[in-house]
């Protein structure tokens, strides 16, 4: 959602190091331990992972993602779309194509910025971090949206990050990189099934993807 549909301006490596430093001032792992994860996500997990006790582990997740909403907020104002994704959605819409949105943040902020730009009606699901089990890139939220729609045989994830590659390539989906870090993408293991730069290339690329499987 953020940087594909959505022209976020949220500050994620400001959420990361408040993180970071919420886990220390807890006495949660040390620096060391959290450079060698390179996403708010993995931060969170590795930091749950190291708290045995389950009330304990509740209480500081909640915390965290006080933390996280926190930077949500503040990247979603005044959010705007990235160029032609509204008449972009509409034509895939028309084809009849399932169109969900898979976000690690809230599912109440993420629909609201979908709702505000016009967007969530063309949406047959969203899930947000409270639908998941693990965030991305672990696959959670896209084994969910399987799961809702068990008819459909054939998927294909849209992402900006690697995270969501990584994430699409678990869950067994096809990965389109949007305006995607071609090099850091290698460095992470990801093979996308093509970049674009511009949604309507999406979109094309898609028509033809959908088209190949009603024939197949």
């Amino acid at each position: 959602m953020d940087n594909t549909l959505l022209q976020s301006r949220i500050n994620f490596k400001a959420m990361r190091e408040e993180i970071v430093s919420f886990l220390l001032e807890n006495k949660i792992g040390t620096r060391a331990i959290y450079e060698r994860e390179i996403t708010p996500a993995q931060v969170i997990e590795r930091g749950k992972s190291l708290v045995e006790n389950p009330d304990e582990k509740d209480r500081l997740t909640q915390e965290i993602f006080n933390i996280v909403t926190k930077h949500e907020t503040l990247g979603m104002k005044n959010v705007q779309l990235e160029q032609g994704v509204k008449q972009g959605l509409a034509k895939l819409k028309k084809k009849k194509i399932i169109l969900t949105v898979v976000t690690n943040n809230a599912y109440a902020s993420a629909s609201l910025a979908l709702e505000g730009t016009g967007i969530l009606p063309y949406m047959d699901t969203v899930i947000g971090r409270d639908q998941m089990e693990v965030l991305k890139p672990a696959p959670s939220g896209l084994l969910v949206v399987k799961q809702r729609f068990p008819e459909v045989k054939s998927w294909v994830m849209l992402g900006d990050s690697w995270i969501d590659g990584k994430a699409a390539q678990s869950a067994g989906i096809d990965f389109v990189a949007y305006k995607g870090d071609e090099e850091r993408m290698r460095e992470q293991g990801v093979i996308p099934a093509t970049y674009v730069n511009h949604f309507r290339q999406f979109v094309t690329w898609v028509e033809a993807w959908a088209e190949k499987r009603v024939v197949t």
